[in-house]
């Protein structure tokens, strides 16, 4: 179980969520209609993820699982906000719809992977079921090698305003490597239980801040970025066709 550091981590990751979701809605309103696509998906990340700390801070959300408390809330966080902080991504390097829809799909598989992963972990002494947790751990691995594939290969190579290009291989190498360390978390935490509840949930808690209120910082500080990305191609206007007039 978690002690006092651990709760403290968890008001912290409650306010460090909570205080950029203020932000974040602040300046939505600063925005014209139309303009308003990357603030609303923003905050409903940071929202959503300071709804889920203040459930785990009031200590709900969790079950014991192998003798070891497991917050399966974040669990329920990460399946909201992962897709709408790839839906920020997606739309900022103007990815088609059905490279949108793709990545999102193995985004979901991925985090519904590693929640039962999670809850399958520790306490058995039948050799098959040892290796039942880590083969879903393996499969969620699986499903995020297309993501990452896309955010840092496929994506950024069709982009073509040079500040949403600048933008996104910020934020985007930002969700790689701290998507990348999340994998690490769950293996010395649920995977193996070598760290202790308090490290976990200080790890996921700098994890979660990094790839939300950081993340949504760069990108709605990114102004120009933003008008590039929402910017659409107006078609070009056909000239009206004039008669010539033939000399007798």
């Amino acid at each position: 179980m978690i002690s006092s550091e651990g709760e403290i981590s968890l008001w912290v990751g409650f306010a460090g969520m909570f205080i950029p979701f203020l932000w974040f809605f602040m300046e939505m309103y600063k925005q014209e209609d139309g303009k308003k696509k990357f603030h609303v998906c923003t905050l409903m990340v940071n929202g959503i993820a300071a709804v889920a700390y203040l459930v785990m801070a009031s200590d709900y959300g969790w079950e014991v699982v192998a003798g070891r408390q497991f917050f399966y809330v974040r669990y329920v966080d990460w399946f909201f906000t992962t897709p709408l902080l790839l839906l920020d991504l997606c739309a900022l390097g103007r990815a088609s719809q059905d490279t949108t829809n793709f990545m999102i799909g193995m985004d979901l598989l991925m985090i519904v992977a590693g929640v039962i992963g999670a809850s399958l972990t520790g306490g058995s002494t039948n050799s098959w079921e040892d290796y039942k947790p880590w083969a879903f751990f393996g499969l969620g691995m699986l499903f995020f090698l297309p993501i990452v594939y896309n955010l840092a290969v496929s994506i950024p190579a069709n982009i073509t305003g040079a500040s949403a290009k600048a933008t996104f291989s910020v934020v985007s190498m930002l969700t790689v490597g701290t998507w990348f360390l999340y994998p690490v978390v769950w293996v010395l935490a649920e995977g193996t239980h070598y760290v202790t509840p308090n490290v976990e949930v200080i790890l996921y808690t700098v994890l979660d801040l990094l790839s939300k209120s950081v993340f949504g910082y760069i990108l709605i500080c990114s102004h120009a970025a933003i008008e590039e990305a929402l910017f659409v191609d107006a078609p070009e206007e056909t000239a009206p066709l004039v008669s010539a007039k033939t000399k007798n």
